[in-house]
């Protein structure tokens, strides 16, 4: 990101790491997920579960910087969401917190099982939301609700561990952005938010650290003509 230049991005959308719990075995209790996307030795779990308040701010001062006007959407779990509202509050933004809502895939019968994750908006002046075409396109209805509800990606559709559905990420993208602007995705994974934007006529810069994902990249982008 330090190579993007001050005030050149028009939109951020992306699905950072997550911050986890490593503690605990479980006692019996938990159902595990046993898809090998999820070892523990693959690098979204072992480099990139400690996603700490340190790290979120550096991020988040990084996308200040870059943002021609602040206008950005984190996925995040419970525990990264004080860090991301803190921020926004020390940095004088407004803020929103999204939910995504999915089918319980994992049950904890030690705690509430995970079912739902937070998508926090950081927003400055300046940044209403777009005024879809709902008539002619009523699905878009539901983009202006803070509760969200899409299946999980699963089966041969998978091909990130946390990969999110192309439809959210779609509705966030159409409602912050217009046509030509360029959206960020420090965290771009399988892609999802560069197959959102071409699909839609946005620009994108994304970054990823795993070849293997990058060729998954190249693939999606690739099908959309």
């Amino acid at each position: 990101m330090k190579l993007i230049p001050n005030k050149f991005v028009d939109l951020v959308v992306t699905d950072p790491p997550y911050l986890h719990d490593k503690g605990g075995n479980g006692g019996g209790h938990t159902k595990i997920a046993t898809s090998k996307m999820y070892s523990k030795d693959s690098m979204v779990i072992s480099q990139m579960s400690d996603f700490t308040k340190d790290v979120c701010c550096e991020m988040l001062n990084e996308v200040k910087r870059v943002m021609k006007v602040m206008n950005g959407y984190f996925f995040c779990n419970d525990s990264l969401v004080p860090h991301y509202l803190n921020w926004a509050l020390e940095n004088k933004y407004k803020y929103t917190i999204l939910t995504w809502n999915k089918p319980l895939s994992i049950l904890n019968r030690e705690r509430f099982s995970t079912n739902m994750e937070y998508v926090v908006r950081i927003y400055d002046k300046g940044t209403a939301l777009n005024k879809l075409d709902i008539d002619t396109y009523p699905e878009k209805k539901q983009y202006y609700s803070k509760y969200q509800y899409f299946p999980q990606i699963r089966g041969k559709d998978k091909l990130h561990p946390t990969q999110k559905p192309l439809e959210y990420v779609t509705g966030l993208i159409e409602l912050s952005s217009n046509e030509g602007d360029i959206i960020l995705d420090p965290y771009i994974g399988s892609g999802t938010t560069a197959v959102a934007c071409k699909n839609i006529n946005r620009n994108y810069i994304g970054f990823e650290l795993e070849e293997k994902y990058i060729k998954v990249i190249e693939e999606r982008l690739n099908k959309i003509t």
